[in-house]
């Protein structure tokens, strides 16, 4: 059963996050720095009323920071304690496939963000599931 995934970018690396928990998608916003917050949570936003936390995508995955440009966006997901913010490169679009496809990551493990990979027309993508490595 195909099931819809949002395609983002991180560098050169492609990744999918599952549609069912993502709330919104705006442009990069910078957010209002917390002192004495983990180095991959970058602040708070109020959007629409609501304060939402915003984390670095990159810091999630223990990837090195690189600056926003005008292709970043911050994708907001809905957890069920809060909505998350985590800033990506670039967002592509949304594709549809069987999760059953999916080579399940080895060393994901509890507090891991990467879920897995699979190949879809000749690349392979990156599954992650951002809320999971939040422990949220």
């Amino acid at each position: 059963m195909d099931v819809p995934w949002l395609r983002f970018q991180l560098g050169e690396e492609h990744y999918l996050h599952a549609v069912s928990d993502v709330r919104e998608i705006i442009p990069y916003q910078s957010p209002n720095a917390v002192p004495g917050g983990d180095t991959e949570n970058l602040g708070m936003l109020t959007l629409r009323g609501e304060v939402v936390t915003i984390f670095s995508a990159r810091g999630l995955l223990s990837m090195p920071e690189r600056a926003p440009s005008e292709e970043s966006k911050i994708i907001t997901l809905a957890t069920a304690e809060a909505v998350i913010g985590v800033v990506v490169d670039n967002v592509a679009d949304i594709v549809h496939l069987d999760p059953r496809a999916f080579e399940r990551a080895v060393d994901g493990g509890a507090g891991s963000a990467i879920q897995g990979t699979v190949q879809h027309e000749g690349r392979l993508y990156i599954v992650v599931d951002f809320p999971s490595r939040l422990g949220r």
